[in-house]
């Protein structure tokens, strides 16, 4: 079984987690650090005690990740936000018809975390910075979603890497 995250530095992922939420809320302005260290203190959860996550474990913790940020921000899909990339990709993990393995789940959520993103262009932002322009969002990809998509793809690549 492929397992990812894992940093021999850190006691377990769970304070590995913790250390990159902190890093993210005290060196990042603006909504982006409060919803990235959200976005992490929650993943964090499911890495109590381990030296590694699973699939299972790291899907339980995307969902606490996605749940936490649309709590703190109040976003939902269609709002031109992260979550516009972060909930297709969740919800492809979560999918009783996603792939066992652990790469091939990876690959469709950060697919379906891109295509999210490009969802975004044709969307008038209704949140964040992007709602001060109104209509002149519209034709823009929206930056939040454009991270969180990397963010998925670089998690893909890694676990690909340690393959």
């Amino acid at each position: 079984m492929r397992k990812v995250l894992r940093d021999d530095r850190f006691a377990d992922i769970r304070e590995q987690l913790d250390a990159v939420a902190m890093a993210l809320v005290n060196s990042v302005g603006g909504a982006s650090g409060a919803l990235y260290g959200t976005f992490f203190l929650r993943l964090s959860a499911v890495g109590e005690g381990r030296s590694t996550l699973d699939l299972a474990a790291l899907t339980t913790g995307l969902g606490s990740a996605l749940a936490g940020i649309r709590e703190l921000g109040g976003s939902s899909p269609g709002d031109k936000t992260l979550v516009d990339a972060l909930h297709p990709a969740v919800a492809e993990l979560e999918s009783p018809t996603r792939s066992a393995d652990l790469l091939t789940a990876l690959d469709r959520a950060a697919t379906a975390a891109e295509e999210g993103r490009n969802a975004t262009a044709g969307m008038v932002a209704r949140m964040g910075r992007g709602s001060y322009l109104g209509d002149r969002s519209r034709g823009h990809v929206d930056a939040g979603a454009t991270s969180m998509a990397l963010l998925f793809r670089c998690l893909h690549r890694s676990a690909e890497a340690a393959a």
